[in-house]
Parts: structure tokens; sequence; C-alpha cells
């Protein structure tokens, strides 16, 4: 979206603003849906397997900043299209590899969960969805604009 919907909007502006928006609310939703599938996940050290998902945020945003400046060094600023399309290839092959993985349910035997048509009539689910998606983003957008202050 980063590369396309700034010439597809009247403001250019305005798609870049869109973009980050969306790609702020996805690593947010990263954040929130990422952790309760490792908490589930077998393992005899829960909190260290949490401390390292954690930890891989971190390094994640290192790695970004690391690989992004090898790459302008090489290709140059003026190619920061091509590298958005490289990065958005990441989350492209993590959902390919993810639908993959077989997930134990949570549930035991004999008992049924809320299906999402029972799920999406909860009020209570939609406040907190979208405080959970405000905060996600809110953390992100903050991560994104301390990079462009300390620019300044």
């Amino acid at each position: 979206m980063l590369t396309v919907l700034p010439k597809l909007l009247p403001s250019a502006f305005a798609g870049i603003l869109i973009s980050v928006m969306i790609y702020a609310i996805g690593g947010g939703l990263l954040e929130v849906l990422v952790s309760p599938v490792v908490e589930a996940c077998p393992s005899d050290n829960k909190e260290s397997a949490m401390s390292m998902l954690h930890s891989f945020y971190c390094w994640g945003h290192a790695g970004v900043v690391l690989f992004s400046t090898l790459f302008f060094y090489a290709a140059g600023i003026e190619n920061w299209k091509l590298l958005a399309v490289l990065w958005a290839l990441i989350p492209i092959g993590n959902a390919v590899a993810f639908a993959k993985v077989p997930i134990a349910p949570l549930i035991a035997d004999g008992e049924s969960g809320l299906e999402l048509k029972e799920l999406f009539r909860i009020k209570v689910f939609w406040i907190l969805l979208i405080m959970m998606i405000c905060a996600g983003a809110s953390e992100i957008w903050e991560f994104r604009f301390s990079q462009f202050r300390s620019l300044a």
C-alpha cells in the first residue's frame, strides 16, 4: 500500500498516512495475536518462550533498520518503493507458513466454545477489539514517530 496508495489518492500525504495507519494496526494485531499462540504451545518453560518472543520483536525492529540502511546504501534512497515491496514479502510468507501450522485446540473434549456469530454479538468483544487495535497501533505509531523526531 505504501508504494501504490499515495499515487492513487489525490493527496500523497493522505496515502502515506493511511498506509502507515494500516501497518501500525497490523503490527498491533501481530503483538496481540502471537502472544496467545506462543502461550498455548506445549512447553516446559513458557516464561522464557514469551521473553524470547518479545526480544525477537525488538531484534526485528533493529534488523529492519540495519537491512534498510544497507539497502539504501547499495540501491539508493530513490528506490524506497522497492524496499517497501520487499518488506511486504515477509508477512505474506509468514501468513502462508502459519496457515499450515497445526494448532492444538484450547477447549477440552466435550466442551464447546463460542461460534464466530455468537462472539460478534457480544458488545464487550467489540469494545475490547477496538481497544487492542488502538493500543497496538499507537505503540507502533509512537515508535515510528519517535524515529522521525530523532531525525529532526
